[in-house]
């Protein structure tokens, strides 16, 4: 067995092709630096998003070192009994090891070492069309890159022909409005939970060992659900006046409005306004609003109209024992009945409250010995 150790004896360019030797089959070993290469090539940048807010995104860069970083060497058509060992120094911790080779006729192997763990295997393949593989390497300490030839019939030789190359390992640093996102260095970016305030400007700067970093950009927009910041507050008016019920809302335009009564949409409703005209007691009663936009929805608290009528006291009469008077009421409003003893005191007394259910309340007093005369009213609220 063959054991051949490669060792860097100048920077040589990479050979335009593989070179067969005349004559007599001879072994050659190459080894050289190529040199910098351009900047990275982005194959797929990240694309530009919309997102709701709360929801997650992601952003994906597809990116490719310059090729070849660096030419470490190769073994070009050469008589082999049993197997033949080279090893080669990639220069750096990390990285890409590109092979391309190609076999005698023979069913022949190729096992690729860093260290002392094997990155790849060929197993048992002929020739003589040209195969390619590549597989990653390090990091590590150690540095050394193994390549290990095995025939495939023994005692009878091989022809083989390989070269080696290795690319940079890729870096990548994400950026929001052109500032560092701590942590964020790999190939794709992950936001969860969204919020407006990472709507903006990310950038993806990848780098490696062998020339100026590229970058790429796109843009996310953050898309919110109606929020109602400033509900409809209820009100109370006199029967035939006016009113309105208003609404604040914010959320990514456009917003729709849409209020509704008792639970039913109302007709033509369709701005943060309602307003009401000539309200009567038929319009007494629960309002609420819906607000929507293309990423949700959103219901107000509600609002409650109160109409207020003048009661009328009918039925009025009284004996020496008793005192008696009804009164119709409006559903919604509440009527307190207040007494006093004479018109000239300032306060009154509470003595009865009646909640309004639309129909009619009859209040009856006991007189005693002791008012010589009392005078009422009846508060709506």
């Amino acid at each position: 067995m063959k054991n051949l150790s490669a060792v860097r004896f100048g920077d040589l360019p990479l050979p335009a092709a593989l070179v067969r030797g005349l004559g007599r089959r001879s072994l050659l070993l190459w080894l050289g630096l190529a040199g910098v290469s351009s900047a990275q090539t982005i194959l797929t940048p990240p694309q530009s998003q919309s997102a709701i807010a709360g929801g997650s995104v992601s952003f994906n860069v597809s990116a490719a070192p310059a090729a070849p970083s660096r030419y470490l060497g190769g073994f070009n058509y050469g008589s082999i009994y049993g197997s033949s060992t080279n090893v080669f120094d990639t220069g750096q911790t990390a990285g890409t090891l590109i092979v391309s080779f190609i076999f005698g006729p023979f069913n022949d192997r190729m096992t690729v070492y860093y260290s002392s763990s094997q990155i790849h295997d060929t197993g048992s393949l002929g020739g003589p069309n040209t195969r390619t593989f590549t597989a990653n390497y390090g990091p590590g300490t150690n540095t050394a890159v193994t390549v290990i030839m095995n025939e495939g019939t023994t005692g009878t030789a091989s022809t083989w022909e390989y070269q080696i190359s290795t690319l940079a390992p890729l870096y990548y640093q994400w950026q929001f409005n052109n500032t560092n996102i701590l942590g964020a260095t790999n190939a794709t970016y992950t936001l969860n939970n969204v919020t407006t305030n990472q709507a903006g400007i990310y950038r993806v700067l990848v780098t490696d060992n062998s020339g100026p970093g590229t970058n790429a950009v796109a843009t996310l927009t953050v898309s919110t659900p109606p929020t109602i910041t400033q509900p409809p507050v209820g009100f109370s008016v006199v029967a035939g006046g006016a009113g309105s019920f208003n609404v604040t809302a914010t959320g990514t335009s456009p917003l729709a409005y849409q209020w509704r009564f008792f639970g039913t949409n109302l007709t033509g409703a369709t701005t943060n306004r309602y307003s009401l005209t000539n309200i009567q007691t038929a319009n007494a009663g629960d309002y609420t609003v819906v607000v929507t936009n293309p990423y949700g929805s959103s219901t107000s608290t509600v609002a409650t109209l109160k109409v207020v009528m003048t009661p009328i006291l009918t039925g009025v009469s009284g004996s020496s024992t008793n005192f008696s008077f009804a009164f119709q009421t409006v559903t919604g409003s509440t009527y307190v009945t207040e007494a006093k003893v004479s018109l000239n005191l300032a306060n009154w007394t509470p003595i009865a409250t009646n909640a309004g259910t639309g129909s009619m309340v009859s209040e009856n007093f006991a007189v005693t010995s002791g008012l010589s005369n009392r005078f009422y009213r009846v508060l709506v609220r």
